[in-house]
Order: structure tokens, then C-alpha cells, then sequence
């Protein structure tokens, strides 16, 4: 009977292990993360100018601007007269004797009126494109001596003595220079006229009112500047 109860009671604990394990829970299952692939790093050097980055499609370089070339320097022109055979002003064009006696008739050196040394307007389109010096002698008045000294080029130079002939003023060689006269006009008690020297690059013009000292005044310049 005792051994009967206890097999009876063996079998009942057995019993209720079994059930006890059936009702536990299963424990879930961890996977194990697979080592995922690092990704590459991303080089950030930018690529050179005309090569293509990785993965893009190729494109041409675009071709390089061209420099200009430098423009050819201009040929230099013809060497014009030096002005330092010019001075500086007309108190050193004169002598001191010819200045004290021009300044004892006139008066006035460079008054502030118009008076040009030549009526020949294509002279004195010559005169305003050469390296020149004015001295305009005049009191008030009537009388007066213009007198205008430019460095002129050769073809200035025939220009001018061109000019002067075909407006009836008479050139000649004189001691190796060209003199180009015009006969004193009379007007109304008024005497003018016109006295030009052209040596070498030197050009003298000169245009007097009611005076006898204009050609000793050229004259006088004339011994002063260099030949």
C-alpha cells in the first residue's frame, strides 16, 4: 500500500514538472549582427582641372583662352627738330642792345592783341604744328613787328616756301638761306609788309607795321640762334 502511494505520488510530480516546463516561455532569439560593410570614405580632393572625377562621364577639357598677343609697336616717327635750339623766352631771342632799342620804339613785348607774323594762312598752319616762339612788339597804335621763329621739318619747310610763292611773296637763295619778301603795302597812311628767312630747320616769319626795324631785328636773331 505505501509503495503503491508513492509511485502515485512520483507520477503526479513528474506530471507537473512536465507542465511546468511546457508553460515557460522560449527565449528569443538574438541574432548576431553580420559586420556590416564599412563604407569607403568619400575623397574630398577636388579634382584637377580637365580630369574627371570617378563615375562621371568623361567630358572634354574646355580648351584654354588665348592670351592677345601685344600689338606691334607703331615705327617711330620721324625725329623732329630739337627745341633747345629755341630760348626761352624773346628777352634772350634779341642782343641786349636790340632789346633796349626795340623796347625804347615799342614799348610793349607780347601785348595782349593779335597780330600774326604771316598772311598767309597755310604758314601758320605750319607755325601751330611746330615748336616755336612768338614775340609780338606793339605800342598803342599803329605800329608793330610780329615776329615768330619755328623749328620746322623739311616738308614743312617746302611747305611753307610752296605757300609763300603762290601768294605772291618772292623767295630767294640768299648766303645759303631762303628770304621770302613782301613789298610794303600802303593803306590809309598805313605801311605793312612781310620779311621770312628759312635756314636749315629754322624758320623766321615775320610781319611789320609802320617800322624800318624789322629786318635789323630778324637780322639781329638770326646771328644769335645756332645754323
Amino acid at each position: 500500500m505505501r509503495v503503491a502511494a508513492r509511485a502515485a505520488l512520483a507520477l503526479a510530480l513528474g506530471a507537473a514538472a512536465l507542465a511546468l516546463a511546457a508553460c515557460q516561455p522560449e527565449p528569443a532569439a538574438t541574432s548576431t549582427p553580420s559586420a556590416s560593410a564599412t563604407p569607403a570614405p568619400t575623397s574630398s580632393a577636388t579634382p584637377e582641372p580637365g580630369s574627371a572625377a570617378p563615375g562621371a562621364t568623361d567630358t572634354p577639357a574646355a580648351p584654354a583662352t588665348p592670351r592677345p598677343s601685344a600689338s606691334p609697336a607703331p615705327s617711330a616717327p620721324a625725329p623732329a627738330p630739337s627745341a633747345g635750339a629755341l630760348p626761352a623766352d624773346c628777352r634772350d631771342l634779341y642782343s641786349p642792345a636790340m632789346y633796349d632799342a626795340l623796347l625804347a620804339e615799342f614799348g610793349q613785348l607780347n601785348p595782349d592783341v593779335t597780330f600774326p607774323s604771316t598772311e598767309v594762312a597755310d604758314v601758320l598752319d605750319v607755325l601751330q604744328g611746330a615748336p616755336s616762339l612768338s614775340c609780338l612788339w606793339t605800342p598803342p597804335g599803329k605800329t608793330a613787328i610780329s615776329t615768330n621763329v619755328a623749328l620746322v621739318t623739311p616738308e614743312q619747310a617746302r611747305y611753307a616756301v610752296d605757300a609763300f610763292n603762290a601768294n605772291f611773296i618772292a623767295c630767294e637763295e640768299d648766303a645759303g638761306q631762303t628770304v621770302c619778301q613782301a613789298s610794303g603795302s600802303q593803306f590809309e597812311n598805313t605801311e605793312s609788309g612781310e620779311y621770312h628767312v628759312l635756314r636749315g630747320d629754322l624758320l623766321v616769319t615775320t610781319h611789320w607795321l609802320n617800322t624800318d626795324r624789322a629786318r635789323a631785328a630778324v637780322d639781329d636773331l638770326l646771328a644769335r640762334l645756332p645754323d
